[in-house]
């Protein structure tokens, strides 16, 4: 077992050597009831937000004004953040999506309500959806139980302590725990019927990660409006080098 091992990690980078055992891990968990519904859900929520990818890019939907007052709105809370958006990144695309499908800033609104307002889709099941990614709940958690067994993860609230149990087959995959190295994720959980999932948005930081325990000890983050606590965490964790772990932001 040990020589298999070593052949199929040969050659590979720490970050190739994690993908691999995510990817062996999906093989195995893929064949479970409870990831077997997940992976539906997962689906059905993709088919949403290309839908809506859609419709930001390619209608009459202003995305640059949308995105201008944003930036406009942020300098005036945060003056030297300057932030560029890549839209060939899926993980931009993402965080893009975050600003805009739900409910972040006062003066816009998100894409979700103009979906059910408008009756976007005529299924039942695409309005579930709808309805479930408009009470989804955006925090700052703490990662305090990794299942990779069941691809489970456990997600506490910093602030609120609500705790929330999702499947992520990634996270749960290369994520572990460490008291001495805590990780803490700032998340969207959307939860579908009886299954709590994540909206792609995945900022991972650790004990050790010293601006981002700045920013939360200054109590910033209970200030902000939404949007402001998104860009200053994408600010952060795109500066910080000291975790690499693999997430799902790509559900297509």
């Amino acid at each position: 077992m040990n020589e298999f091992f070593d052949k199929l990690f040969e050659g590979k980078s720490p970050e190739e050597m994690v993908d691999t055992i995510v990817r062996l891990n999906r093989f195995q968990l893929n064949r479970k009831t409870h990831i077997k519904k997940y992976n539906k859900i997962r689906k059905l929520h993709s088919v949403i937000l290309d839908s809506m990818e859609n419709y930001i890019f390619n209608s009459k939907y202003d995305f640059n004004k949308h995105i201008n007052i944003i930036m406009n709105d942020l300098k005036k809370v945060v003056k030297d953040l300057d932030i560029e958006f890549d839209l060939d990144d899926p993980e931009d695309i993402v965080t893009l999506s975050e600003l805009l499908f739900y409910n972040n800033h006062p003066k816009i609104e998100p894409v979700t309500d103009i979906y059910i307002k408008k009756k976007r889709f005529k299924t039942e099941d695409k309005n579930k959806m709808l309805e479930s990614m408009k009470n989804s709940y955006v925090g700052l958690f703490e990662v305090v139980d990794v299942d990779s067994w069941d691809g489970y993860v456990t997600l506490q609230d910093i602030f609120t302590k609500k705790t929330f149990k999702i499947i992520d087959i990634a996270l749960s995959s290369s994520c572990h725990i460490d008291e001495k190295r805590k990780r803490y994720l700032y998340n969207r959980i959307i939860t579908y019927e009886d299954v709590s999932f994540s909206s792609g948005l995945h900022y991972m930081f650790t004990s050790n990660s010293k601006e981002f325990l700045e920013f939360i000890n200054s109590k910033k983050y209970q200030k902000y409006d939404g949007f402001v606590n998104c860009l200053v965490l994408y600010d952060l964790f795109h500066r910080d080098s000291s975790v690499q772990i693999v997430t799902n932001h790509n559900y297509k």
